[in-house]
């Protein structure tokens, strides 16, 4: 891939992503509440649960739960009951039918059911939510090499996001902890910092805070949009990288 045409200040992106974050402290709080009788099975809004905590203890009935979950069954059997998406070419239908199939058999071979109900719950009780999709090892299916798309719904307390002048999203910041082997086998021992590599031979487990910022770059002419991975603490950008579309 060519070289970048635009550089990053790690510090900028970190103070944005905190300002960002701090202007809707009070709608955390509001999700949290509604989680603890929506959604007690999702991670807490505000992160403050121990692992392991006793979830649904404020609960005494199971209505709003259900209810959610109708709605969530409903918006996926309307949206995503197969083939629910297909590629129209005038000038070649075969191709087009064929990177169709290509396409779903890609999906069919992921986690995407799993993790598109599980963003359809999230907006059904807080109405809002984000999906994440990377690409992991690839695997064969019929002789064909096929990429594996990870799909990762994110609850709000993990990302914030700004608008452009239309009300449309253009700048995403999403928050990761990682452990000191989950970082290194992510980014690479030379990308992290002396702390992690360290952090790699203790006994007990410690997580590490990443920023992951993505934003568009109209001055790059094969990329829509930048992506870049800070890890906090130290303010080191320890990935660029970027998204044609």
């Amino acid at each position: 891939m060519a070289a970048l045409s635009w550089a990053v200040d790690a510090d900028k992106v970190i103070q944005r992503f905190h300002d960002l974050k701090g202007k809707r402290t009070t709608w955390e709080t509001l999700w949290d509440d509604i989680a603890d009788y929506i959604l007690p099975s999702a991670q807490s809004i505000l992160g403050d649960q121990t692992p392991g905590h006793k979830k649904g203890q404020l609960l005494f009935t199971n209505a709003a739960i259900q209810a959610n979950n109708f709605f969530a069954s409903g918006l996926y059997s309307h949206l995503n009951s197969p083939p629910w998406f297909k590629i129209s070419m005038d000038d070649d239908p075969f191709w087009a039918d064929m990177a169709t199939r290509r396409l779903h058999d890609i999906i069919a071979g992921s986690n995407f059911n799993m993790a598109i109900y599980e963003l359809y719950r999230a907006l059904g009780a807080l109405n809002t939510c984000a999906v994440y999709v990377d690409m992991r090892k690839e695997y064969q299916q019929g002789g064909v090499v096929l990429p594996r798309l990870n799909f990762r719904p994110l609850y709000a307390k993990w990302y914030v996001f700004e608008e452009d002048s239309s009300g449309q999203v253009s700048h995403l910041y999403r928050q990761i902890y990682l452990t000191a082997h989950q970082a290194v086998q992510e980014f690479g021992k030379e990308a992290v910092s002396d702390e992690i590599i360290q952090a790699l031979d203790d006994t007990q487990t410690k997580y590490f805070e990443f920023l992951q910022y993505i934003f568009p770059t109209p001055e790059d002419p094969i990329r829509a949009y930048g992506s870049v991975y800070i890890q906090v603490k130290d303010h080191k950008i320890v990935r660029q990288s970027g998204y044609m579309e």
